[in-house]
């Protein structure tokens, strides 16, 4: 086995994700397969011992990608990254679990290139003004903090669509169903302090007037809303603040 391919079993065993009991029991299982005609473990595949694993439910599919690229840090604080969700203006997000709780969350990042004093400030100041908001049709923060130089905050992760997949997938939707969406937005006027009031005053015209406009366009932004697919029923959408772009979906 080449330098190269051993890149995936030294990343997974330094990440702390795969265990070498783990990594050999994969390997066995690898080799046991009917269709398997290798002689000795060293000519496994990177690939198909990262399959197994994931098959296991030992690591994801997308910490297999990072293993096998050699990432082995993927890791903030006490969370656990375990799927890329999306990416916007200010930074990416991330699906992760907590290692002692076990909750599923979401973890958006500011990434490294963007961390300058103004960009860290801003970061800062959405995050403490996201602390302020409390409503049933918005993530709720759960944490923040720092990981080396990565600054991170952490938020209620629901299962589900977004209004951008949702358009993608079935078009673009009439009035009354962006109207449905847009009034489960909150208003002023809610047991929140006057803080928070005006903060989510500011959401929904800044969300109202991104959808109105991404319809122009064909294309719809996300914001912090918990939105209803049609084959689905109750809260199920984690949505950031801006517009999703496929890109990077490497933690830092």
């Amino acid at each position: 086995m080449s330098p190269q391919a051993s890149k995936f079993r030294e990343s997974a065993l330094a990440s702390k994700l795969v265990t070498e009991d783990q990594l050999q029991l994969a390997i066995a299982k690898v080799m046991d397969s009917p269709r398997s005609k290798l002689a000795h473990p060293n000519q496994i595949s990177d690939k198909r011992i990262a399959s197994k694993l994931v098959e296991m439910k030992v690591i994801s599919a997308y910490q297999a990608d990072q293993l096998r690229s050699g990432r082995s840090k993927l890791t903030l604080g006490p969370y656990i990254i375990v799927d890329w969700i999306g990416q916007g203006g200010m930074g990416q997000v991330f699906k992760a679990v907590h290692k002692m709780l076990g909750r599923e969350c979401a973890v958006k990042v500011l990434p490294l290139h963007k961390t300058t004093p103004d960009a860290i400030e801003n970061f800062r100041r959405e995050i403490r003004a996201q602390a302020k908001l409390d409503h049933p049709n918005l993530v709720r923060a759960y944490d923040a903090g720092e990981d080396g130089n990565v600054h991170y905050l952490v938020v209620e992760y629901v299962k589900g669509t977004d209004l951008r997949r949702l358009v993608r997938t079935n078009g673009r939707l009439s009035v009354q169903r962006a109207a449905s969406i847009i009034k489960r937005l909150p208003f002023a006027g809610t047991d929140q302090d006057a803080v928070a009031n005006h903060q989510c005053q500011r959401y929904l015209l800044v969300g109202l007037h991104a959808l109105l406009r991404g319809h122009g366009q064909g294309a719809v932004p996300r914001w912090n809303s918990k939105i209803e697919s049609p084959s689905s029923s109750g809260r199920n959408a984690l949505a950031s603040t801006s517009v999703q772009r496929r890109g990077h979906r490497r933690l830092c």
